[in-house]
């Protein structure tokens, strides 16, 4: 079933974070709305960059007394997370409401390992070559403020805390009390002096016209 992405005025880029070939057709999209046609396109459109510096060291690792169904759930997740970067600037309920009108949802960042998965996505149609404008440099991720909750962030597609993290210097910083929403950010700061140009989270206002990630659902959330 096709979806008509006309209807939405947005342009879409999608590319698979696993070694499996996604079918971007089951979301509605022809080639003209997608990034790359064929496998290799797909899977490495670009040469990869040293990503040693966008991210530090940290590993996350599974205790043995985690429960089988969380750890069938994290494999699940892993092997079949697909990524979108829409092109068009919308506010974070709009962005919301754009993945989920093709059956995905905003992106929930989870580890390193994914993180580097959804980075490696925008890498791909050259994020941060020559770009000047604010809005071409970030996109929307699926977190938000919860002050009630226990935690300061939740991951609004599944209402799960935000455990990891990976800001930006000096933030999250609630400038004026109304950035509320996370986005991922290229390059406007580096978390040293030596440092290339890095990737890294911000809080925004979320009335804001940003890009947007989508992803496909994981198998239980």
């Amino acid at each position: 079933m096709f979806l008509k992405i006309a209807l939405f005025s947005f342009t879409l880029y999608l590319v698979n974070s696993s070694v499996a070939f996604a079918n971007y057709t089951e979301y509605g999209l022809d080639g003209k709305n997608v990034y790359g046609e064929t496998e290799d396109e797909i899977i490495d459109p670009v040469a990869e960059e040293d990503d040693s510096e966008d991210y530090d060291s940290t590993s996350e690792v599974l205790s043995d007394s985690a429960s089988s169904k969380a750890t069938a759930n994290s494999r699940c997740c892993a092997e079949s997370k697909t990524y979108i970067i829409g092109k068009q600037l919308v506010k974070h309920a709009a962005a919301s409401t754009l993945c989920q009108r093709i059956g995905m949802e905003l992106a929930t960042v989870m580890s390193p390992k994914e993180e580097r998965a959804l980075v490696k996505t925008w890498k791909s149609f050259g994020v941060g070559r020559g770009l000047a404008a604010h809005e071409q440099r970030t996109v929307w991720l699926g977190g938000i403020r919860c002050p009630e909750c226990s935690s300061e962030f939740i991951w609004d597609p599944t209402g799960k805390p935000v455990v990891y993290t990976h800001f930006q210097k000096d933030q999250p910083n609630n400038v004026g009390k109304s950035q509320n929403c996370l986005l991922l950010q290229y390059g406007l700061y580096k978390f040293n002096a030596t440092q290339k140009n890095s990737f890294g989270w911000n809080d925004y206002d979320c009335q804001t016209k940003q890009r947007f990630a989508c992803q496909s659902r994981c198998c239980s959330n």
